[in-house]
């Protein structure tokens, strides 16, 4: 038998069907003439497992064992003990992964106790190194063998915080692939193959520490050129301000007499004839208490004098033609408008 048609014949077997030619029950063979073909441009659903193709070709070396030759009966071997080993490393792989799964709560829950842990002793030690400094600052009456003591101190609390810092690190950035190796066991001492497997762990997360901080400031200097040009800049001058004393001397007084013409015109709010003769101002655009709190319980009498207000100040609209636009430019700078006076009542109808 050739080397294709062994490679053939595995295939076909590896994949669940008898080998070309056998019907032994007279049906056409499911991988063979226009079926495969027309099966074998379909997408399969999954492939079968390593453990399956090394049975599949054992039983079929059992069965056609007698009408092989020894180098066919060689290479399906060899085959065979390759899936094995692959079925093996996969199954050792599924086993750890439902391991980690598993146990993941309680990593999580070891993790979070540990460095509340960790924390409360960082908050300590800054506590501690805090008072240090204090007390080095307001060293004034101490001896030197009193200085370089609190010197050593406040060096050896700067040990215990970055080791601190360290084993935050190690809880944080702990890989999550893996079984976590606590830094606190509560069985007492640990063997030297869990100490060696924590520095290693922490070697590679210094490691990756350093990485950031190193791209970090990469980034942080290819910035750096732009915004240091924007202290270098000099501010643009205020295009209001910037021109001829003049100029800018001419434009105020234009603006002040245009404000003073517009509030001369502005029609007097207690004028009792432009107010329907009631002496006072509308009840619409009173600011007592009660309009407030109820504003739809008006009057018809204040309604109708809402509305004779508007038909009044439509007429004086009409009567000062081009005086109205100056009005309501005037109107922006606070002076009382007659637009102001003339806003309709929100109310029933």
């Amino acid at each position: 038998m050739s080397g294709h048609e062994l490679s053939r014949l595995t295939k076909t077997v590896c994949r669940g069907g008898s080998p070309p030619g056998e019907n032994q029950k007279g049906r056409r063979c499911r991988f063979s003439g226009a079926s495969w073909r027309k099966r074998k441009g379909q997408k399969t659903t999954r492939d079968k497992k390593a453990k399956a193709k090394a049975r599949d070709l054992r039983r079929f070396l059992l069965k056609k064992k007698e009408g092989l030759s020894a180098d066919a009966i060689d290479r399906l071997q060899g085959q065979i003990a390759s899936l094995e080993r692959t079925a093996h490393q996969s199954k050792k792989e599924e086993r750890r992964k439902q391991f980690i799964v598993k146990r993941k709560k309680l990593y999580d829950k070891i993790k979070f106790y540990e460095g509340q842990k960790v924390r409360r002793r960082i908050r300590s030690t800054r506590r501690a190194l805090s008072d240090l400094l204090k007390k080095r600052r307001g060293a004034t009456g101490l001896t030197a063998d009193e200085v370089a003591g609190l010197d050593a101190q406040i060096v050896s609390q700067q040990e215990v915080l970055q080791q601190h810092l360290d084993d935050l690190n190690y809880i944080a950035r702990y890989p999550p692939g893996e079984a976590y190796v606590a830094l606190f066991p509560s069985g007492g001492p640990v063997s030297v193959e869990t100490q060696k497997k924590r520095e290693e762990i922490r070697a590679r997360i210094r490691e990756r520490v350093v990485g950031e901080r190193l791209e970090n400031d990469d980034e942080d200097d290819g910035r750096g050129m732009h915004e240091d040009d924007f202290f270098l800049t000099k501010p643009a001058p205020n295009p209001a301000y910037s021109g001829n004393e003049v100029m800018v001397a001419a434009t105020r007084e234009v603006e002040d007499q245009g404000a003073t013409a517009a509030f001369a015109q502005a029609p007097d709010l207690g004028d009792t004839d432009r107010l329907g003769g009631h002496g006072r101002l509308p009840r619409i655009l009173s600011s007592s208490s009660k309009d407030r709190q109820q504003p739809g319980t008006r009057s018809r009498q204040a309604e109708r004098a809402g509305r004779s207000s508007v038909q009044t100040a439509r007429s004086d609209s009409v009567n000062l033609g081009g005086r109205v636009q100056a009005v309501g430019s005037a109107g922006r700078v606070g002076v009382p408008t007659f637009r102001q006076a003339t806003v309709k009542p929100k109310g029933r109808r």
